[in-house]
């Protein structure tokens, strides 16, 4: 079953709402969203702007984040479990222990994301992409370019 925004709870749609006007306004304005945590499983958030998101063990078990803005969001130890994240933007996120079993990760962007300061000057920090420790097993990564991302090294054949 998907859950659409409007079928959210209304703290959750606000949170998401404040955290589109806090992305932006570069922090000035809204509240960061910080969903550590919560139960989204199925949840339809295609084409959402969650950068710089806090979701940290977030079950989002088959939820549609299709072209979803996900910019240096964390997302440590998240159930993706079966989630749509095709053309998704998950540039600078981490994904550290998150489970990605069967996600559908075709054309995301996987992408190292310069490190700005408040001034939007470059700082000369890059983060990447980091899934050391996510499950990855029957995930589809087609044309999903992993070059610049932190992942675990292979294991060494027996």
């Amino acid at each position: 079953m998907n859950l659409t925004l409007a079928r959210l709870a209304p703290e959750l749609q606000r949170a998401l709402r404040e955290h589109a006007v806090w992305a932006d306004s570069g922090g000035a304005h809204g509240i960061r969203a910080v969903l550590d945590g919560q139960d989204l499983a199925g949840v339809e958030l295609s084409g959402a702007y969650l950068s710089g998101a806090s979701l940290v063990r977030c079950n989002l078990a088959d939820a549609i984040l299709s072209g979803a803005k996900l910019i240096l969001a964390d997302l440590r130890e998240a159930n993706l479990t079966g989630a749509d994240l095709r053309r998704a933007d998950l540039s600078g996120t981490v994904l550290v222990g998150a489970k990605l079993v069967r996600a559908k990760l075709a054309h995301a962007v996987l992408k190292r994301v310069e490190l700005r300061d408040g001034q939007g000057r470059a700082t000369g920090k890059v983060a990447p992409t980091n899934l050391r420790g996510a499950s990855l097993i029957d995930a589809d990564l087609s044309f999903a370019d992993l070059s610049e991302a932190a992942i675990d090294p292979p294991a060494a054949a027996d």
